[in-house]
């Protein structure tokens, strides 16, 4: 777990700060959408 840790602040500290940026909103836009469909899904159930 740690060295996994240690790896992914050494990338992340490597890394573009833009590119971070990006795969940043790039991951919570996958998040917000999955969450509007199962949002959805569960209104449609209701009716």
């Amino acid at each position: 777990m740690a060295k996994t840790l240690k790896a992914a602040k050494t990338f992340i500290a490597g890394a573009d700060p833009s590119m971070v940026a990006l795969v940043s909103v790039f991951t919570f836009g996958i998040a917000a959408m999955l969450y509007c469909i199962c949002k959805g899904m569960s209104v449609e159930e209701e009716e």
